[in-house]
């Protein structure tokens, strides 16, 4: 009877435009499984989902568009410049979120699963994992990442200001990849990375 052995659960997290979605590509390139918390967080406010009415709730129906479902944009002017609200709505969906992202770890057949999670420390996911990554740059580097998606720099700033800072998740996490000199450094730098995870965890 085959075993089945439990996954290397990896926390990938990072600020916004430090290439954080671009290691996490790179990663299952390598074999890994990948979990997109944003899209989780975006399935858990569907129509009819509890998260959904809990929003509604705190924040009312002008949020919802006539088909029922959220407005996504329109929340985000809401909570974006208040801290209060912010933490808020990471109350009202952090745990519907963290319950999927189980339930879809349980399901996974890989010997590394990662998980996307651009709020990984804030959410307190960081203990829900075997190991924690943060993807950093320079703040010039994630201006000039935004403003090449046309995001004007006040606009940057405050989206880039809003998060913990880069010092500060490194910190807390288990391993960090610079990513300050393009694409080939990003990857050499995940590739080292997953060296060391398959030799710290015998997988290969």
């Amino acid at each position: 009877m085959k075993v089945k052995h439990k996954p290397i659960i990896v926390g990938l997290t990072g600020g916004v435009a430090t290439g954080k979605t671009t290691a996490a590509c790179m990663f299952r390139a390598l074999g890994a499984e990948v979990i997109d918390a944003d899209r989780v967080a975006r399935a858990v406010v569907q129509p009819g989902k509890p998260a959904l009415k809990n929003i509604i709730t705190h924040f009312g129906r002008d949020i919802i568009n006539k088909d029922g479902k959220l407005d996504r944009k329109k929340l985000a002017d809401i909570v974006f410049s208040s801290k209060n609200r912010r933490a808020l709505l990471n109350r009202l969906t952090h745990p519907h979120i963290i319950k999927s992202i189980h339930d879809l770890i349980n399901k996974k057949r890989n010997k590394v699963v990662i998980i996307d999670a651009p709020l990984l420390f804030e959410a307190g996911m960081e203990k829900s994992v075997d190991v924690s990554v943060v993807v950093w740059s320079r703040k010039k580097d994630q201006l000039n990442r935004l403003a090449g998606k046309g995001v004007g720099r006040g606009q940057a700033d405050l989206m880039i200001n809003s998060q913990w800072s880069a010092e500060r998740k490194k910190k807390m996490a288990d391993f960090t990849i610079e990513n300050t000199a393009g694409r080939d450094q990003l990857e050499k730098n995940v590739k080292k990375l997953w060296m060391r995870l398959t030799n710290k965890y015998k997988l290969v």
